[in-house]
């Protein structure tokens, strides 16, 4: 089977989680679409995930990944700029932490912009964003990297990746949130609280934001080529459990249901879903404290937009631990 994962930006916890549930046989092929660094949740899981990478990808064995922009970004500055290796040993004095993250940059650097599997007949590209040419339009020949391909064009397209449907071959990558205003989410992807991967015919997007924490939707998503079946680290009710667990660290500051709206982007929207009953809860409970009958009252999106604003000040106060990368822009 080939699985295809999405950006893990330093979160080793998730993709140990996501591993776990894919029940991998040695004949299983994990490919993941970069970007490894930067927005990492904490040090120890960076420290964590460098030793797991330079350990576990290879060319051509069972875990393999290509090239991200975060990566390429990273491998640039330890080995293209003077500073670099001074950087290195500002931040990992130890003889041993430097030589493992010279292992690390290497390998990120020798990293390829896609890999190619054919499953059922049909061509499957695994890159970070997308493929283009030198004239940044779409690409799939197959050619080598040094060819046809504008390696920094593609790692950082925009541009087709979200808006491109491939006739002849499919897409996996990640590179823009699901999450992101960007990205127009399938309507039945619509209807979960942790983030979902998102599909556009041949496209699909497998990056579900893991940096920006458990409560704040992110997810790690894999998806299995043979037949398409996706698997996340996340499921909604990790979601709920982890407001309900930084509510009980707030020392009643904050409820869960406080947390759960001040971490949502669009607190309106997605409070105007009813097809989940943990959501109806936190609608019935905000209501009753704004003192509206619905959500209609104009006065509700003013009392809501204040109610966040305080919320996440007070959530500012929790540890970092707690706090784990929760982002609300």
């Amino acid at each position: 089977m080939h699985y295809v994962i999405g950006d893990v930006h330093g979160c080793y916890e998730a993709l140990m989680i996501l591993l776990k549930k894919l029940h991998l046989t040695p004949e299983d092929v994990v490919t993941f679409v970069g970007d490894f660094v930067d927005r990492e949740p904490s040090r120890e899981q960076y420290d964590k995930l460098v030793y797991w990478f330079v350990e576990n990808i290879t060319d051509d064995g069972q875990f393999r990944s290509v090239i991200g922009n975060h990566d390429y970004d990273y491998y640039r500055t330890m080995k293209l700029y003077e500073n670099g290796l001074d950087m290195i040993m500002s931040v990992f004095p130890e003889d041993s932490q430097v030589e493992i993250q010279r292992q690390f940059a290497d390998k990120l650097g020798k990293l390829p912009l896609y890999h190619e599997y054919t499953v059922h007949g049909i061509r499957n590209i695994v890159t970070h964003s997308w493929l283009v040419d030198r004239n940044r339009r779409p690409y799939f020949v197959g050619e080598d990297t040094d060819g046809g391909y504008n390696v920094e064009g593609s790692i950082w397209d925009r541009h087709w990746s979200l808006r491109c449907d491939p006739e002849d071959v499919r897409v996996i990558h990640g590179h823009t949130i699901v999450v992101s205003q960007l990205v127009t989410l399938d309507p039945d992807k619509g209807s979960h609280i942790a983030n979902r991967v998102c599909r556009y015919g041949n496209n699909i997007n497998v990056d579900c934001g893991c940096f920006m924490g458990v409560a704040n939707r992110g997810n790690l998503a894999a998806v299995r080529l043979e037949d398409d079946a996706i698997f996340y680290a996340y499921t909604d009710e990790d979601v709920v459990e982890e407001c309900k667990r930084l509510a009980a660290r707030s020392d009643g500051a904050l409820k869960d249901h406080e947390i759960f709206i001040s971490c949502a982007r669009y607190p309106i929207s997605l409070l105007a879903r009813t097809d989940h009953a943990y959501i109806n809860e936190c609608r019935e409970k905000l209501l009753k404290e704004c003192g509206a009958e619905n959500m209609e009252e104009m006065s509700f999106a003013d009392w809501l937009q204040g109610k966040t604003h305080l919320c996440r000040s007070r959530m500012e106060r929790l540890s970092e631990d707690d706090r784990a990368f929760i982002i609300w822009n």
